[in-house]
């Protein structure tokens, strides 16, 4: 499926680490394969520019203008020179001097400008896209909106909440927790976690405390669920993704002054960044973004 990954098993070389990595590193591990790895997305799943998400979220708001130059790019944020001058002249209105410019690898952005130049409207000019390309612009706004549901509940990704949709590990499918304190065993021994929803027009929303915060995350994104529904082989129905995910077969391969190397399986759809993440940084005594306590 749609940003699941090949493979699920990862040989990792840290460079440049400080002293007492290497218990640090064994520890964290640990409280991981104990407690779960965040389940995030990451700045992986949001694109060069980090706006697949924005990009997603216009094309639900119908605002295909507004799309269409966030897709040619913010010059900011763009390096490559002939991109970002491109990406000026697009926002001076100059659309041939920005096709002119653009490098001949962007062929989807070439399209989109030759399609305007035809005085074709920037809705039809969209809609031409590959429609795998929207939707994974779709994809990265359900990503986005599953990353912030996932920061709230850190640092305790593994206690269920009254009202939380549960998933099993084993074969992925979802049930209500009406009672927390009567399932915990379960999230305890990893066969099941709380989720979050990837939102679309069909997917199951939590109740309770944890369903308030996915309503929120909705309603102050100006959506709702009937929102996902495009038509034109866009609609996104939706589901729900685990909070976390378990570590397996951790191990550091090697270690010396400056290097560890590290070996962990993650399930498909999981991404390594997360361990990462929790490896790499220094959090200050106050930081609660951690699932490490």
């Amino acid at each position: 499926r749609l940003g699941h990954l090949a493979g699920n098993r990862f040989t990792i070389i840290l460079h440049k680490t400080e002293s007492g990595a290497l218990l640090h590193a064994q520890r964290i591990l640990q409280q991981l394969e104990k407690r779960g790895v965040p389940n995030l997305f990451g700045e992986q799943r949001y694109g060069v520019l980090g706006n697949s998400a924005e990009l997603g979220k216009l094309l639900i708001e119908k605002q295909f203008s507004q799309f269409c130059k966030e897709f040619i790019g913010d010059p900011q944020l763009i390096r490559n020179q002939d991109w970002k001058r491109a990406a000026e002249f697009y926002r001076q209105g100059k659309l041939q001097q920005a096709l002119d410019q653009l490098p001949s690898g962007m062929a989807d952005e070439r399209h989109l400008l030759q399609l305007l130049l035809s005085c074709k409207s920037h809705q039809t000019a969209v809609f031409a896209l590959p429609k795998n390309l929207l939707r994974l612009f779709l994809s990265a706004a359900q990503a986005n909106y599953f990353d912030r549901l996932l920061q709230q509940r850190l640092p305790d990704l593994d206690q269920l909440r009254d009202g939380d949709i549960a998933v099993k590990h084993i074969n992925r499918a979802c049930f209500r927790v009406e009672y927390a304190a009567a399932e915990q065993s379960r999230a305890d021994s990893f066969e099941i976690s709380p989720s979050a929803p990837l939102f679309g027009s069909k997917v199951m929303l939590a109740t309770g405390k944890p369903g308030e915060a996915e309503l929120k995350v909705l309603e102050e994104s100006g959506l709702s669920l009937e929102s996902w529904k495009l038509g034109k082989g866009l609609t996104m129905s939706g589901e729900r993704r685990p909070l976390r995910v378990p570590l397996n077969q951790s191990e550091i391969l090697s270690h010396g002054k400056n290097f560890l190397t590290l070996r962990f399986i993650l399930p498909k759809g999981s991404y390594a960044t997360s361990v990462l993440r929790e490896l790499i940084k220094q959090p200050p005594a106050n930081d609660q973004t951690s699932q490490i306590k």
